[in-house]
């Protein structure tokens, strides 16, 4: 039979005290930045830490109302490289405070995402990042726990909230399109219309398309290459068949340009293309692909300093709504010389110049 083995002692707050020779509350005032501690007293509190190895008791700390240094984030997808350089820089930010991260995804529904709300709440994180999920934010904001919103707002829910220009990105997009001659463009979108970034980036291509007295037409909710493939081949067949596509997102964009090498057509020679969302291959495919990018590092790092601001400050300030640019990446796929060939001055041109803080945008 084996041996049950015998718990390991857990090195205390008392137990560090003795060790560096100071009083239990000294240590405590260490741990929680004090700032009456002498540099002497801290380089000895801090070496017997390190020795004994001691760690705190974050449940103590909790139950005692003392902060519990983490943050959490929900997106909505891990899976997404647009999600998940968000979150990395939001985790940079949060080691520079010395904050853990809890990360989740909410799989973009909204039920999922009240319960990682909640559940985050009764573990007393200090403060929450969200990409929300369209709809009414199910979640009391004045419970102390401040929220910051990043990439969509959610409509009267006095969060601050970090987003980049899409409608202006999508409308130059169009318009660079538009200059290289091309009338017929269609939007295409994967996205659920009810996504406000999404929303956005169809305005966006509708301003430039009635800039320039044009028709225009956004297909919604193409969620395979096949069914864009179907609908494109129809579109050819007509009287006036399209002549460029942009598309919402890295989805969307990659089941076009399959369903554009189905049909045996020619990027761009048959078929112009621009994308909104930058990835790493995008580059380095043949014909190189025109996008606008989106500052999600930048993205990650205003939302996570925001929230830091919020939780280290008394004061109830008025919500804050901050506006990134976006940067259109000209390549070869929107009919453009291959990039190879092409100055840095010219590969990109930024949407606008700064940051700007702005209105909350209504959700239409």
């Amino acid at each position: 039979m084996a041996t049950r083995k015998q718990p390991i002692k857990s090195v205390t707050l008392a137990d560090v005290a003795r060790a560096a020779g100071v009083a239990p509350m000294t240590v405590s005032r260490f741990l929680n930045q004090h700032p009456n501690i002498s540099e002497k007293t801290a380089r000895k509190v801090s070496a017997a830490i390190e020795r004994l190895g001691y760690s705190p008791n974050v449940a103590a700390r909790m139950l005692m109302g003392q902060p519990s240094n983490a943050i959490g984030l929900i997106v909505p997808n891990l899976g997404d490289p647009f999600f998940a350089e968000v979150a990395h820089n939001i985790q940079e930010i949060a080691r520079e405070h010395g904050l853990l991260v809890w990360v989740a995804a909410s799989n973009s529904n909204q039920e999922t995402e009240f319960a990682i709300l909640r559940q985050m709440r009764q573990h007393c994180v200090d403060g929450m990042l969200l990409i929300a999920t369209p709809g009414k934010l199910k979640f009391e904001h004045g419970n102390g726990t401040p929220i910051v919103l990043l990439d969509r707002p959610v409509e009267n829910s006095g969060c601050d909230v970090v987003l980049v220009e899409n409608r202006r990105g999508s409308m130059e997009a169009v318009t660079h399109l538009l200059s290289h001659g091309y009338k017929r463009i269609l939007c295409i979108s994967s996205d659920c219309e009810k996504i406000y970034t999404t929303q956005e980036r169809i305005a966006g291509y509708e301003d430039a398309m009635r800039s320039h007295g044009l028709k225009f037409e956004a297909i919604l909710q193409a969620e395979t290459a096949e069914s864009i493939r179907i609908y494109l081949e129809q579109a050819l067949a007509g009287a006036a068949p399209p002549e460029a596509i942009f598309t919402t997102n890295n989805v969307t964009t990659s089941h076009v340009m399959e369903a554009i090498q189905e049909l045996n057509l020619s990027i761009p020679d048959d078929m112009a293309l621009i994308g909104f969302d930058d990835f790493e291959l995008a580059s380095l495919l043949r014909p190189s692909l025109t996008v606008v990018r989106q500052p999600a590092a930048d993205l990650g790092r205003q939302a996570a300093r925001l929230l830091f601001k919020r939780i280290c400050s008394d004061e109830t300030l008025t919500s804050i709504s901050l506006l990134l640019p976006a940067t259109l990446i000209l390549r070869a796929s929107c009919g453009c010389p291959d990039s190879r060939f092409l100055s840095s001055s010219v590969q990109k041109t930024r949407i606008r110049g700064i940051a700007t803080t702005i209105p909350l945008p209504a959700l239409r």
